[in-house]
Order: structure tokens, then C-alpha cells, then sequence
């Protein structure tokens, strides 16, 4: 394979992580929705030690 070719398999992840990233951002802006209408706090941080913890692995 040459430059160009591995350029476009990079440009493809790329385009795969901003969808990805999209979606997260629709689900993260539904929690708020939700943890607002029952008064819940937004952040977490046992969930967030939780998540850094587990990512550590």
C-alpha cells in the first residue's frame, strides 16, 4: 500500500469516530434530560473514578 492508501483507511476511522462521538454526545444530552426532570445531580464522580479505574486496565 502506499501513503494515499493508508490515508484513506485513517480518514475512514476518522469519519467512524465522529459518528461515534455524535451519538455519545445525543446519549449524554438524554441523561441530562433525564437527571434534570427527576433532580438528580449532573455529575458523578464515583461514576467517573468508576470509568477511569476500569480504562486503567
Amino acid at each position: 500500500m502506499d501513503i494515499d492508501d493508508w490515508r484513506k483507511k485513517i480518514d475512514e476511522i476518522n469519519l467512524k469516530i465522529l459518528e461515534l462521538l455524535n451519538e455519545r454526545a445525543e446519549y449524554v444530552i438524554e441523561i441530562g434530560k433525564l437527571k434534570k426532570q427527576s433532580g438528580a445531580p449532573l455529575y458523578s464522580a464515583e461514576r467517573e473514578n468508576k470509568y477511569l479505574k476500569h480504562s486503567q486496565k
